[in-house]
C-alpha cells in the first residue's frame, strides 16, 4: 500500500492537550511528567514510501526509530526508557503505532500521527486517556 501521507519534515511541539493525564495512565512518575509537560520537543521525520525515521530530540536525549510501515513488529524503546514491541500501519490518512511493553507489568499505548494544514497531530492514547500534542513544521 502507498503512503496516504507524507510526514517527512522538522515538526517542533506547540500545544498539548491532557498530557499530564496520559503519563500519568501510563505510569510515568511525577518528576518525568514535569521535564514532559514542560519540554520543548522537536520531531525529524524522514519518509521515503513505508520507511520511516524518527528522530525526536528531547531535552535530556535525542532518540532515533527507524522502521517500515506495514512490515509487522519492531523493537523500540519509549522516551523514558521502557522497552517496546511496536506495528506501524496506515489508517485512512494517518499513521497508527501500536505499542506493547516487553514487561509485562508496564503498559502499551497507541500513538496516531495526522497532517491538518501545515500541523501535524499526535494523538496519544493509554488506558483510555488520550493526549494530543500540536506539531508546526519548523
Amino acid at each position: 500500500m502507498a503512503a496516504p501521507i507524507d510526514l517527512s519534515g522538522k515538526w517542533k511541539v506547540g500545544k498539548s492537550e491532557n498530557l499530564d493525564a496520559f503519563l500519568t495512565a501510563l505510569g510515568v512518575n511525577v518528576a518525568m511528567r514535569k521535564i514532559a509537560t514542560n519540554a520543548s520537543i522537536t520531531q525529524e521525520i524522514t519518509q521515503d514510501g513505508n520507511d520511516m525515521t524518527v528522530v525526536m530530540k528531547l531535552p535530556l536525549k535525542t532518540k532515533t526509530t527507524k522502521f517500515t510501515v506495514g512490515s509487522g513488529e519492531f523493537e523500540d524503546e519509549t522516551p523514558d526508557g521502557r522497552k517496546i514491541m511496536a506495528n506501524a500501519y496506515w489508517e485512512g490518512s494517518s499513521l497508527v503505532v501500536d505499542a506493547k511493553p516487553k514487561d509485562a507489568k508496564e503498559k502499551g499505548l497507541k500513538v496516531v500521527r495526522t497532517i491538518e494544514g501545515d500541523e501535524m497531530h499526535q494523538a496519544m492514547t493509554c488506558d483510555g486517556v488520550t493526549a494530543i500534542r500540536h506539531f508546526s513544521r519548523c
